[in-house]
């Protein structure tokens, strides 16, 4: 067993993109009974500030606010270091995975190199560069960059990534209760690299919404 294989579970269903996708959108889909977010005490200012030197993160001002507020019960505890640490070494280590199988490589990312471990060290010295991602609930993730609230929710599960909430507000109110995900792709704030992949190995919310309409 990976030492993701409990992470990796979505609350509300499989991991690949496709089963994703269809319960962001679709007003019943597979999961039977809508659910809902359970929330729990809030941190106070000392642990998120302590989070926050702890694992080199800068948190956006909204997700600052919400988690003073409240928590999600289901969310990643930042005071459970291991389990954080797994959480944020998830994203880079499913690309790897992926690259293992896959003959994923993008052109500026210079040519293609023969040996599997000098392909590693060009996705890891990608992902290092692109902003990084603070983990919500199982493998959803809220970009720290740009500092400022309104960041859009990513479900990152290798070159598999979609978009899964224009910001946490709205995330939080698809993640247990599916519903018509119809939103313009022009509504998402583009992440450096993160947003990319969503473009070109993900499914765009439209492009689903055909697909599944057929």
């Amino acid at each position: 067993m990976s030492e993701y294989d409990g992470f990796i579970q979505s609350p509300v269903g499989g991991v690949n993109a496709a089963n994703l996708c269809k319960m962001a959108i679709s007003s019943q889909g597979e999961c039977g009974q809508a659910m809902t977010v359970q929330w729990t005490k809030g941190y106070s200012q000392d642990e998120l500030d302590r989070a926050q030197e702890r694992f080199g993160l800068i948190f956006p001002p909204d997700l600052v606010a919400l988690l003073r507020e409240k928590r999600p019960v289901e969310g990643h505890d930042w005071n459970d270091e291991p389990a954080i640490r797994r959480a944020l070494d998830f994203p880079l280590a499913m690309l790897l995975s992926s690259i293992e199988r896959n003959p994923h490589w993008w052109p500026e990312w210079g040519e293609r190199p023969s040996d599997m471990q000098a392909r590693k060290e060009v996705v890891r010295d990608v992902v290092a560069r692109a902003p990084k991602l603070v983990p919500l609930i199982a493998h959803r993730y809220l970009p720290e960059e740009p500092h400022e609230a309104g960041n859009p929710v990513f479900s990152v599960f290798g070159f598999d990534t979609i978009y899964y909430g224009t910001d946490l507000d709205d995330y939080f109110e698809r993640e247990y209760a599916p519903s018509d995900f119809r939103v313009p792709l022009s509504r998402f704030k583009h992440i450096r690299f993160w947003s990319d992949l969503v473009a070109r190995y993900g499914c765009s919310l439209e492009e689903l919404q055909k697909k599944l309409d057929r």
